[in-house]
């Protein structure tokens, strides 16, 4: 059975998912980097927040929680650096649209905080 977290989660990476796509029609106006950008930002938050999901509930059935997270975050920051540095410093996307991608996750919390909660009769 699954916990309200996890439903609650999984909404939010679809709903992230959706406005990714719906932006990156108009950032395609802006061309391939804007796109790129977007994609980029987007799929970058959505994967994000998965893995911390995944890594948390891993670390939390683990018998040493503290040393799990710990070792997911050294090797996940270099990691998500390198990437940072290899999109921007690289020209491969344009970074406000790879903001603009990112910005969608915190974007879909608050919609979903806002929507309002449907009682069960």
């Amino acid at each position: 059975m699954k916990s309200e977290s996890r439903d609650f989660l999984d909404t939010i990476s679809i709903a992230a998912l959706g406005a990714t796509l719906l932006m990156a029609l108009p950032a395609l106006y802006w061309g391939s980097k804007a796109l790129a950008g977007v994609l980029a930002g987007g799929l970058l938050a959505v994967g994000g927040l998965r893995l911390s999901k995944h890594s948390v509930a891993a670390a939390l059935r683990s018998g040493r929680p503290r040393l799990w997270l710990g070792v997911t975050w050294v090797v996940k920051f270099p990691l998500l650096c390198t990437l940072l540095y290899l999109l921007i410093a690289k020209d491969v996307v344009n970074p406000i649209a790879f903001c603009l991608g990112v910005g969608v996750l915190p974007l879909a919390f608050l919609v979903a905080a806002l929507r309002p909660v449907r009682s069960e009769a």
